[in-house]
């Protein structure tokens, strides 16, 4: 079961938001739709990241700049959805097969709060 990083509920016009390991966030939403601050918030804490200039021939291991919630790492190698990934550390993982030079890799992921 994927764990839970960011819980919202809306409580009388207002939004409640806890990212995992944080204070809770309060977002007031706007009349017919939601407000600026939540796309901030979401520009804040989903970020994705390219990786592509650390790939060379035969690298497994990448890291991101970003410290990141395992169960929100997607891993994109030349466009495409990699599913066998392993998670060595809080911003590093593993590929497999080794990359190939000119291989694209692109990551979306929550950031881990500290």
């Amino acid at each position: 079961m994927a764990e839970e990083i960011i819980k919202c509920t809306i409580v009388e016009e207002k939004l409640f938001c806890n990212i995992q390991d944080s204070t809770p966030i309060n977002v007031t939403l706007e009349s017919g739709g939601v407000s600026e601050r939540i796309w901030e918030l979401l520009n804040l804490y989903l970020i994705k990241e390219d990786l592509s200039s650390q790939v060379t021939e035969g690298v497994t291991d990448l890291i991101t700049i970003n410290n990141f919630y395992s169960d929100s790492l997607n891993v994109f190698i030349n466009g495409l959805k990699e599913k066998d990934i392993i998670i060595l550390t809080n911003n590093s993982f593993r590929v497999s097969p080794a990359l190939d030079n000119g291989d694209t890799v692109e990551v979306e992921f929550v950031k881990k709060v500290e």
